[in-house]
C-alpha cells in the first residue's frame, strides 16, 4: 500500500517538475525573442545612420534576425564575385554584425536565385551559383571584417524558397538575394 503512494507522489512531482520545466523554457524563449527585437532594432538605426536602409533590408522571423541584400547591390548577373560597391555595404555592415558574432551569436550567409535556369561553365545550375554567392560572403565577413569562421556558415537553396512569384521580373528580382540570418548560439 504504501508503494502506491510512493508512485502516485512521484508522478504529481513529475507533473510538477514537467511544468517548472515548461515554464522556464517558455521564459527563456520570450528572453531570447527581446534580445532579438532589440538586435534588429539596433541594427535599423545603424543602417540609417550609415544611409544604407535602402540597400539592405532588416526583419526579425522568430528567434532570428534577416538582413538581406539583393543580388544586383552584390553582384552582376550570373557571377558570384562581389562587386566594390556590395563590398563597402557588406564591410559596414559586417563590422556591426560582428560585435554580436563576438558575443554568443552565429551567424547563416544564405543565397537564393530565381527560377530561371543557369547553365554556365562555372554554374551548372542556380543551385550553384546561390551557394558561390553566399560562400563569397561568408569568406568576405571571415577574411576582411575577421569575423570568427567558427560563427559563421554559407549555404545555397538556388530558387527553392521564393520569397516573391518568379511570373514576374520584379518578384523575379527579389529572390535573387543574399540573406544573413543572425540568432543566439544554441550551444552557448
Amino acid at each position: 500500500m504504501s508503494n502506491v503512494g510512493m508512485l502516485g507522489g512521484g508522478v504529481e512531482n513529475s507533473v510538477e517538475q514537467e511544468e517548472v520545466l515548461a515554464e522556464a523554457i517558455a521564459e527563456q524563449i520570450a528572453e531570447q525573442m527581446e534580445e532579438m527585437e532589440d538586435m534588429k532594432e539596433s541594427l535599423e538605426e545603424f543602417l540609417k545612420s550609415e544611409g544604407l536602409e535602402n540597400k539592405v533590408t532588416i526583419e526579425q522571423d522568430g528567434e532570428e534576425v534577416i538582413l538581406t541584400f539583393s543580388d544586383f547591390m552584390l553582384f552582376d548577373s550570373g557571377q558570384a564575385i562581389i562587386k566594390p560597391e556590395g563590398l563597402e555595404v557588406l564591410g559596414k555592415i559586417g563590422g556591426e554584425i560582428k560585435q554580436y558574432l563576438d558575443n554568443g551569436y552565429i551567424a547563416r550567409a544564405e543565397g537564393h536565385t530565381d527560377n530561371l535556369p543557369i547553365n554556365s561553365f562555372i554554374f551548372p545550375s542556380n543551385w550553384e551559383l546561390s551557394a558561390s554567392r553566399a560562400i563569397s560572403v561568408a569568406k568576405y565577413l571571415i577574411n576582411e571584417v575577421e569575423i570568427n569562421p567558427m560563427a559563421l556558415s554559407a549555404e545555397g537553396f538556388g530558387e527553392y524558397y521564393p520569397i516573391a512569384s518568379n511570373d514576374t521580373s520584379e518578384g523575379r528580382a527579389q529572390n535573387r538575394r543574399v540573406e544573413i540570418k543572425v540568432t543566439k548560439d544554441a550551444i552557448e
